[in-house]
């Protein structure tokens, strides 16, 4: 068992799993003809892995979103402060 983040476009489904997320910290990919990324970032603990979460494993959390802005595709690349688009900073 696997956690993982789900994206869902125009019927079609892709599953992307925290632990291959984590070693890069994003990815960028194509579901349903839309251009995403999906971040992961460390920082957030399971209440299902312990009964007192400050006792938790760090597992992370995720955001996807459309790579495309006012028709410009962004790329992203680790910052100080999180992800940074390399077109505008």
């Amino acid at each position: 068992m696997e956690r993982v983040v789900t994206v869902l476009i125009n019927d079609e489904a892709r599953a992307y799993s925290f632990e291959r997320l984590a070693e890069k910290g994003d990815a960028h990919d194509e579901v349903g003809g839309r251009e995403q990324v999906i971040f992961w970032k460390a920082g957030t603990t399971s209440p299902l892995a312990e009964q007192q979460i400050a006792l938790a494993t760090d597992i992370g959390t995720t955001a996807v979103f459309d790579r495309n802005l006012d028709g410009q595709r962004l790329t992203f690349e680790p910052g100080d402060d999180g992800f940074v688009d390399t077109q505008t900073g």
